[in-house]
C-alpha cells in the first residue's frame, strides 16, 4: 500500500518533531547551552529546518492530492485503488532477451505501464529494442493497457513531471549555476547493473562523509549514467516508481539550500575545534544531528 504509506509519511508527527530535537540541543551547546544566532537561523527562521519540514509536508500533500484528482478524472476512482488494481493479475505475457538469455514474463498493468513510459523516451526505447521488445511487442503492450492507463502516463510525462522539473531546475541553478538534466517524456529508468549504482554513489562519496547536500534523487543522476548496454529492470510498477521519484525530488528541492548551508557550517574548522576542545565527540554528534534533522540520514534509501 505504497500510496497510503507515502501519504502517512507526509503528515506531521511527534517522530518528525523528535528528529529536530538533537539538532536543537547541539546548536545550543555551541552557544554555552543557550539559543544563539545559529539556533535562530537553522531552527527558528523561515529558512530553518522547522519551516522547511512544514513546507515539504504541505507541498507533498498537494502533489498527492493532484495525482489523486487526476486518477478520479481518468479512472473514476482513487489512486490507491488504481495502484492496487494495477498489481492484481497478469495483463500480458511478453518475451524478451536479458543478458543473452530469452526470458518470458507475465506482467501486470502497472509493470506494462512502466515499459510503455520507458518507450516514450529515447534511452528507454533503445534499451527495449536491445532487449527484443520491438514495435510489434510495444503495440501489444499499448493495446493491453487501454486508453485510461495511456492517458495517465501521457499526462505524467508530458505535463506533470515537466512542470515540476521547471521548479526543480530553479533550485538546481541556484546551487550549481547550471541547468539540471532533463529529456523529453522523462520518467526514471531502473536498470539491472550494479556498476551504475556504484558509479553514482561514488560521485557522492565525499559529500556523504560530510553531509549529502546534493542528493538530488539518484533516479535523475542514474539516468545520465545509463547506456544502451544496461538492460531495463522488468517488473517495475510505474505508479509506485512515480511516487518514490516524487518523494525523493520534493525532499531534495525543499532541503537543498539548508543542507548546503550546513555543509559550510560543518566545514568550519574553528567550530570543529571549539566543540572538540570543550565537548569530546560533540562534532560527530552535531554532524549526525544535522543529518537527522535534514533527512539526509535516509538518503539513497530507495535504490
Amino acid at each position: 500500500m505504497i500510496f497510503k504509506k507515502i501519504k502517512r509519511m507526509f503528515k506531521k508527527s511527534e517522530e518528525k518533531s523528535d528528529e529536530i530535537s538533537p539538532l536543537k540541543f547541539m546548536l545550543k551547546l555551541i552557544n554555552a547551552n543557550n539559543p544563539g544566532k545559529l539556533y535562530e537561523h537553522f531552527i527558528d527562521s523561515e529558512e530553518g529546518v522547522v519551516a522547511t519540514r512544514e513546507r515539504l509536508r504541505v507541498r507533498q500533500t498537494a502533489l498527492i492530492n493532484t495525482i489523486d484528482k487526476k486518477s478520479m478524472d481518468i479512472f473514476g476512482t482513487s489512486m490507491q485503488h488504481v495502484i492496487d488494481g494495477s498489481k492484481l493479475f497478469p495483463a500480458l505475457t511478453i518475451k524478451y532477451t536479458y543478458n543473452g538469455r530469452e526470458e518470458v514474463s507475465s506482467l501486470t498493468f502497472g509493470e506494462l505501464l512502466y515499459l510503455y513510459m520507458a518507450s516514450k523516451q529515447t534511452q528507454g526505447l533503445l534499451k527495449l529494442v536491445k532487449m527484443g521488445i520491438n514495435e510489434g511487442k510495444r503495440d501489444e503492450i499499448k493495446n493491453a493497457l487501454g486508453p485510461k492507463y495511456i492517458e495517465f502516463a501521457d499526462w505524467v510525462q508530458e505535463e506533470f513531471l515537466p512542470n515540476l522539473h521547471k521548479e526543480y531546475n530553479e533550485t538546481y541553478q541556484k546551487i550549481y549555476d547550471k541547468t539540471m538534466f532533463m529529456c523529453d517524456n522523462f520518467f526514471p529508468l531502473i536498470c539491472e547493473n550494479e556498476e551504475i549504482s556504484n558509479k553514482v554513489s561514488e560521485s557522492y562519496k565525499n559529500e556523504i562523509e560530510v553531509l549529502p547536500e546534493t542528493i538530488i534523487g539518484q533516479l535523475v543522476d542514474m539516468y545520465k549514467y545509463n547506456n544502451i548496454n544496461n538492460n531495463l529492470l522488468v517488473g517495475v510498477n510505474a505508479f509506485e516508481l512515480l511516487l518514490i521519484h516524487l518523494d525523493e525530488m520534493e525532499e531534495w528541492n525543499a532541503y537543498a539550500q539548508i543542507r548546503r548551508e550546513f555543509v559550510f557550517l560543518l566545514k568550519n574548522e574553528k567550530l570543529k575545534s571549539h566543540l572538540e576542545e570543550n565537548h569530546k565527540g560533540a562534532y560527530e554528534r552535531l554532524k549526525l544531528a544535522v543529518k537527522i534533522a535534514t533527512l539526509t540520514h535516509r538518503a539513497n534509501r530507495i535504490y
